[in-house]
């Protein structure tokens, strides 16, 4: 329970890819000391959510799958010899 507005800040780094939300509503996370996360909290009974989204993983993952669908696109369509 917050009982005036504050900021929760966390003790681990402030990275690209990182996404907040305070009772289900996407929260901005700032840098704290340069180098912390924190976000800021109205009064209230608050449920802070913190996920680690980076671009670089969907990137990742779609080019795995088109990796994954050309192999087999080869394997079933190959030329029959």
């Amino acid at each position: 329970m917050v009982k005036s507005a504050a900021y929760l800040v966390l003790s681990d780094s402030y990275y690209p890819g990182w996404e907040a939300s305070v009772n289900g509503v996407p929260a901005r996370i700032i840098a704290a000391n340069l180098a912390l996360r924190a976000v800021h909290l109205t009064p209230g009974e608050k449920r802070v959510v913190f996920r680690y989204r980076p671009g670089s993983a969907r990137a990742g993952l779609l080019l795995g799958l088109v990796a994954a669908l050309s192999f087999v696109g080869l394997v079933a369509f190959r030329p029959k010899t």
